[in-house]
């Protein structure tokens, strides 16, 4: 398993068909500690975490032991965006209460979270500790560290993930614009420009499928902020304007780093917002 830059992935083993519902796959799997490397992403359909550092001084890790059974590897992709589309499937007659039907018709285990699940957060030779919810394995809450550089560790399931290099929360990008091309209900695509930035960070989107079509289908969009003018093309956008058309969530600008485990991906993300809505809707 590899990883790469934006754009390019990090890989993670499927679930062993063997394992029994609840049971995390790769049990017997090297759970060696993983460092993450700067400025990596992980492919969605290969993701098992998503550790959040976000303006307002909040961090927030989502751990689960693995993949997300309804996610795809993409069906359109370009050298920024990938479309994922879902395809709902039947599973015979049906799957157990703690089981649902993946991509391939398959009854799989629902990925759980770990409620022994920690995040340690370090700034300026302090540390802050955060115990998962013994109930829901939810991590996170308000960073009280001085400072506004960070590495974080987490573990869950016996597997620790570290980002040693210090990050920081990006800072807005200057001089930003994103507009719509075409309507909400047939967009023909998102034009934005902004002051190219130092290389380092990314314009980050996430756009679903109208909330009228049930599933995972999503287009997700990171573009080099040193790039300054990306365009989000036709092929991305259509596919989500169903019904009630186009719901566009904004950009984020972020620095993204990622570990790849023998379950799968954690992507590391310090977020900030740069925009809600586009011009034109």
């Amino acid at each position: 398993m590899t990883l790469a830059t934006v754009a390019a992935g990090c890989g993670g083993d499927d679930s062993d068909p063997g394992d029994g519902p609840g049971d995390p796959p790769d049990a017997g799997g090297d759970l060696s500690p993983v460092v993450a490397v700067p400025g990596a992403r992980c492919e969605p359909a290969e993701r098992v975490g998503i550790v959040w550092v976000g303006e307002g001084r909040v961090v927030r890790a989502d751990l689960y032991d693995r993949t997300d059974p309804w996610i795809t590897d993409p069906v359109e992709s370009d050298s920024a965006c990938q479309l994922h589309s879902f395809v709902v499937q039947q599973c015979g007659d049906g799957c157990g209460d703690d089981e649902i039907c993946d991509i391939d018709g398959e009854c799989t285990s629902i990925p759980r979270r770990d409620p022994d699940a920690r995040l340690v957060l370090r700034a300026g030779g302090d540390q802050q500790v955060f115990d998962a919810d013994p109930a829901t394995g939810e991590l996170g809450g308000d960073i009280t560290l001085a400072g506004d550089l960070f590495t974080v560790e987490v573990e869950a399931f016996g597997q620790l993930v570290s980002l040693d290099t210090e990050t920081g929360v990006p800072e807005l990008l200057s001089g930003f614009s994103a507009s719509l091309i075409g309507s909400y209900d047939a967009p023909e695509g998102i034009e934005a420009a902004w002051d190219a930035a130092p290389e380092g960070s990314h314009l980050f989107t996430r756009i679903p499928v109208n909330h009228h079509a049930a599933g995972p289908t999503f287009t997700e969009c990171a573009i080099d902020a040193s790039a300054g003018s990306p365009d989000i093309g036709q092929a991305m956008l259509e596919p989500l304007a169903v019904a009630t058309g186009l719901e566009f969530q904004g950009f984020d600008h972020i620095r993204f780093a990622a570990g790849d485990t023998a379950r799968g991906c954690v992507e590391f993300r310090f977020n900030r917002q740069q925009s809600v809505g586009l011009e034109g809707i």
